[in-house]
């Protein structure tokens, strides 16, 4: 695996106030491989500021602020920088490439690599921008595919996120703890995420968003997208 020279220090400082998913944190990184954002736990963030770039609208919800122009959406690449916290992130890039190249070329995507840094902490995901240009349900989805493979061992990732929803029902647990919220949400989106390894695509754009209402832009992902493609498993 390539390694990255990341700059982990925030272009833009915020304090965010809805926090999740056990101290894994993520944040875009620009083109000169520093770190967009303060890290956030929780990835409807992203969202916000994907929809602000697209829409040319400002966004204020959940303590970030954010205006139009700080962030270069047209390139044909995207970078996410993952904080593992306390898990080492490094010795999981190669499965996690694997798992996440099946979504991609189910969708019609250019394949997503992933780079170390110097820290065995931090890994960086690039991945194609088109999926951030699906709206909030699509690049929630594919964050929420990063988020749940850290057990991924090579098998059919639809018998993978089987294996590890059957597990976390018996036992309300899941190591790493940050896959936990994701994997226990699985109830809901595992049957939209078999839908994008078949090959469904999606219908959304920024634009469907009521932008008047930022608290629909933060939340409208994967999991409370109602009518997002689903398939019987």
């Amino acid at each position: 695996m390539d390694t990255i020279k990341l700059d982990t220090v925030p272009t833009f400082n915020f304090t965010y106030y809805q926090i999740s998913n056990f101290d894994f944190c993520v944040s875009f990184v620009d083109k000169n491989n520093k770190v967009l954002t303060t890290p956030t736990p929780c990835k409807d963030y992203l969202q916000d500021i994907i929809w602000s770039e697209t829409t040319g609208k400002s966004i204020d919800v959940y303590g970030l602020k954010w205006k139009q122009g700080n962030f270069d959406i047209t390139t044909p690449t995207t970078k996410l920088a993952l904080f593992g916290g306390l898990v080492k992130l490094n010795g999981m890039v190669e499965n996690m490439q694997v798992f996440l190249n099946h979504f991609d070329k189910a969708q019609g995507m250019e394949p997503s690599k992933i780079y170390l840094t110097e820290d065995d902490k931090v890994i960086v995901v690039e991945f194609d921008s088109n999926w951030t240009k699906g709206g909030g349900p699509l690049i929630s989805a594919f964050t929420t595919a990063i988020r749940v493979c850290g057990l991924y061992t090579g098998e059919a990732p639809i018998d993978y996120l089987k294996k590890v929803f059957d597990a976390y029902k018996k036992t309300k647990s899941i190591k790493p703890d940050y896959m936990k919220v994701e994997v226990a949400r699985l109830e809901t989106n595992l049957k939209k995420l078999a839908a994008l390894l078949a090959g469904m695509k999606t219908k959304y754009s920024w634009h469907d968003i009521d932008g008047h209402n930022f608290y629909e832009v933060h939340s409208y992902g994967i999991t409370n997208c109602y009518d997002f493609p689903a398939v019987s498993i």
